[in-house]
């Protein structure tokens, strides 16, 4: 690894969150009817806006996608960050909250039209609908991407949850520490030779039970264990597998690994006190590589990422400035243990 004072540059989308909270299942309910009945429709996203006005049920809009919520957990540790994404016309008001955190905004693609949406249907604090995501103006082109030499000017590189064709492209031009988090759509891909090119020039693999799964199956090596893709793609030297409510793993090339189990973690939200779970995986993902950068064994690298995603649960949404003013000593660079 390099010295910490890199810079990171972040590729992943930028969207406005549409936060819809139901009072009650009856309204959920109407909300999960009205979207089976217009899914169809490409004009979605405005019909169930209306939708949502209409009949008065809660609502918040705000900044989101893994661009901003990655780069203001980059922030908090006092990293030097750039963004990699396209935005529409519509979003100026988000544009300054991300200059306002100091994340370099130079080589944010701008497009006419309406940036990307995606809603979030709350039936509990700890579940909602499949997240429905509108990309509209903010679909990366691939054949727009950031020159070789630009790529080196960064340390480390995270590329999150963007168009896997890109994301070989980008990986590939990179010869510094990568950062692939694959994300849902990994659980759609059908193409081995894909994953494999994005494999052989990735530092960091960070992905949930099933986005693991689906790697090994598609790549069919020996089983299920992470000591099998070390063998097979020489450039990775950590893998990182988030478990959900249960905890989390990671792995180290040449370690045995270390695992932390959430129900006996001292610092875990209460279930009262979580608001929602939007952005808890962006939270985490970020300050594990941030923790990574900065040499800190395999347990607190997991202990530093889970404290950020526990407290990521007690707010709405997932971009949450105030996190600056609220807990400030929570972000430090200081390495914990459990």
């Amino acid at each position: 690894m390099s010295h910490i004072l890199e810079e990171f540059l972040v590729v992943a989308d930028f969207a406005r969150d549409r936060i819809i909270v139901p009072k009650t299942p009856k309204e959920y309910n109407h909300l999960i009817q009205f979207i089976e009945k217009n899914k169809k429709k490409p004009e979605l996203g405005t019909l169930l806006l209306k939708e949502v006005q209409d009949k008065g049920v809660s609502h918040y809009t705000q900044l989101g996608g893994p661009l901003p919520n990655l780069s203001q957990h980059l922030k908090l540790k006092q990293r030097i960050v750039t963004g990699y994404a396209t935005v529409g016309n519509d979003v100026p008001i988000y544009l300054k909250d991300l200059q306002n955190l100091g994340v370099d905004i130079s080589r944010l693609i701008k497009k006419h039209g309406p940036s990307a949406e995606c809603f979030y249907i709350l039936s509990s604090p700890t579940e909602h609908y499949p997240p429905i995501w509108f990309p509209n103006a903010c679909n990366f082109n691939p054949s727009r991407i950031l020159l070789r030499e630009t790529l080196n000017n960064y340390g480390i590189v995270i590329v999150s949850g963007i168009d896997f064709s890109l994301a070989q492209r980008i990986l590939s031009a990179s010869k510094n520490t990568n950062v692939f988090n694959p994300g849902s759509e990994v659980l759609f891909l059908e193409n081995s030779r894909l994953i494999s090119e994005i494999l052989n020039n990735t530092t960091i693999l960070s992905a949930n039970q099933n986005e693991f799964t689906q790697i090994i199956s598609l790549l069919e090596v020996d089983s299920c264990s992470p000591k099998d893709l070390f063998k097979v793609f020489s450039s990775l030297d950590y893998i990182i597998i988030t478990k959900a409510c249960q905890g989390a793993s990671i792995f180290q090339r040449d370690s045995e690994g270390y695992s932390l189990d959430l129900s006996k973690f001292s610092a875990r939200t209460p279930r009262n006190k979580i608001v929602d779970t939007i952005g808890a995986g962006d939270a985490f993902l970020a300050t594990a590589v941030d923790s990574i950068s900065r040499h800190n064994t395999l347990q607190d690298i997991l202990v530093n990422a889970t404290l950020a995603a526990q407290e990521s649960l007690k707010h709405r949404g997932a971009y949450v400035p105030k996190l600056w003013e609220i807990n400030p000593t929570l972000y430090g660079a200081v390495s914990r243990t459990e």
